[in-house]
């Protein structure tokens, strides 16, 4: 029983870890460019959508996955707070980011994309394998924690 407990909360540091990683990336990056994260984001998509003059069924289209992505960001903050603290994240809440993580190609495993710079021209079908192998990771040791957890109680 202890050993389970123990590597559960391993796997939720380690996640938790990923999230805060995915956060300061995001932050620094923004910030690196001399942009406010989200605040700068919001303001340039916006004049870009202006900009390309997309009208309709297709500009509501392109500002659902935008809003989509940014509230992946923003479930970021929550989700690393969960992981790293709490260690209790809710099913509901832990479905609705993966939802928002496969629909913003987000991937839970943030060192990945960042590998994946130093492979020239690389074919597509990889990050996609990798983009799915770090889903499916998180997914199933999720999973078992929580029932881990639920046989223990």
């Amino acid at each position: 029983m202890t050993k389970t407990m123990n590597l559960k909360n391993k796997i939720f540091i380690f996640w938790g870890c990923m999230d805060v990683l995915a956060v300061l990336t995001y932050c620094l990056l923004s910030f690196y460019k001399g942009h406010i994260p989200f605040y700068s984001d919001v303001h340039q998509f916006y004049g870009n959508l202006a900009s390309l003059e997309v009208k309709g069924w297709d500009g509501f289209y392109i500002q659902v996955f935008f809003v989509l992505d940014i509230l992946m960001h923003l479930s970021l903050f929550y989700s690393s707070y969960a992981f790293m603290i709490k260690r209790d994240v809710a099913l509901s809440f832990f479905c609705c980011q993966e939802f928002l993580r496969i629909f913003s190609l987000t991937c839970s495993l943030t060192f990945i994309p960042y590998l994946l710079n130093f492979i020239n021209d690389y074919p597509w079908y990889l990050g996609v394998s990798f983009f799915i192998f770090s889903e499916i990771g998180k997914v199933s040791t999720f999973l078992w924690c929580k029932k881990s957890s639920q046989a223990i109680n």
